[in-house]
């Protein structure tokens, strides 16, 4: 606690302010009581950072205004505990003056101050508040995102004191990230800021809507069948085999070729809950297609699955240099979707874009 006067005393302001409204004729006039009287400053902290303390002496108050004729004693007592005082500034700096101002509690019993009570602000200039050196905790902090929206986590680096943060996780583009310093600044100092926000960029990457996948289908529709085409063109690959899980296929010619292939449907699964460790979402092209070697010509499905795609800045990341690692394919096409679609039913929102 720092007073007005010195570091360790209490400021009476009495002495600030004192009048005395005087009976010319001895008369019944009520005498004056000066609210500033009864007030003590004391204050919290270093100059520039200070709490401000205003105390009323309310037991020498209540008896003063029964003595002096303004109230009888009942009033007093209800007059004192609803009588509240306000500072024009929150913290107290050397030498920067700030009024005190009277006023009374809004449910009060008693709407208005008496005749014989003066209640003028009083004017105080802090002194010989204590200096502190200054902190600023968020001087080194370096805020870097590890993910994709809406699943961001934040990177803090440089801050040297305890801290929480508004989110630990599943960011979005938009969202605001608040760091709060929770340590206590050293003797001596003072945090010149205890909190700072940091906004999530709308251009940061994020996982596609299904509103973006599906303008982006062409794209993702033309290399899939050109993937196709390539696949049975490697003699390793054996599509026909693969297609229909006959093995006889394996001893004949390995040249294979894709007569046609069609974009039967096309579907987009989405996270229903957001969870670590969990793909946002699945991308699945399914085709249907006739592949032909020497013997034969089998008309089948393939699929592929495209997990988490994104954009990142401008461009559109569907993984299409792997599409090729991406499919299955079976004459059934409901072998194929019971693999890869149904066990993610419970947890994902089934999107049909085509």
């Amino acid at each position: 606690m720092r007073s007005l006067s010195n570091m360790k005393g209490r400021a009476i302001l009495g002495a600030l302010c004192l009048s005395v409204v005087l009976c010319a004729s001895g008369c019944n006039k009520k005498k004056t009581i000066n609210l500033t009287d009864y007030v003590t400053v004391t204050y919290d902290g270093y100059s520039g950072y200070a709490g401000i303390n205003v105390d009323i002496d309310k037991e020498r108050l209540e008896k003063d205004l029964v003595d002096k004729g303004i109230y009888d004693a009942e009033k007093a007592k209800a007059f004192v505990l609803e009588l509240k005082t306000t500072t024009s500034v929150k913290v107290a700096t050397n030498g920067k003056p700030f009024k005190i101002s009277f006023g009374l509690e809004k449910q009060a019993e008693i709407t208005a101050f008496p005749e014989g009570v003066n209640t003028d602000p009083v004017v105080v200039k802090p002194e010989n508040l204590e200096l502190a050196k200054e902190i600023d905790p968020f001087a080194a902090a370096a805020v870097s995102l590890k993910g994709i929206s809406p699943k961001i986590t934040p990177v803090i680096d440089g801050i040297g004191y305890e801290y929480v943060l508004s989110h630990k996780g599943f960011l979005a583009a938009g969202d605001v990230l608040k760091i709060t310093i929770t340590a206590t600044a050293p003797e001596g100092c003072v945090f010149t800021q205890t909190e700072k926000e940091y906004m999530i960029g709308e251009k940061t990457n994020h996982f596609l809507s299904k509103e973006e996948v599906a303008s982006n289908l062409d794209t993702v529709d033309s290399s899939c069948k050109q993937t196709l085409m390539d696949e049975a063109k490697d003699n390793t690959k054996r599509l026909v085999y693969r297609m229909t899980h006959n093995k006889d296929y394996l001893g004949s010619s390995s040249n294979e070729y894709i007569e046609d292939s069609t974009l039967v449907q096309c579907l987009y699964l989405t996270e229903k809950t957001l969870e670590d460790g969990k793909d946002n979402n699945y991308l699945y092209m399914i085709y249907k297609a006739s592949v032909s070697n020497d013997l034969t010509t089998e008309e089948g499905y393939f699929v592929f699955e495209f997990p988490n795609v994104y954009m990142a800045g401008e461009e559109y990341k569907f993984g299409l240099e792997h599409a090729k690692d991406y499919y299955k394919c079976d004459k059934d096409l409901e072998v194929l979707k019971e693999e890869l679609i149904k066990p993610k039913e419970k947890e994902y929102v089934i999107n049909t874009l085509k």
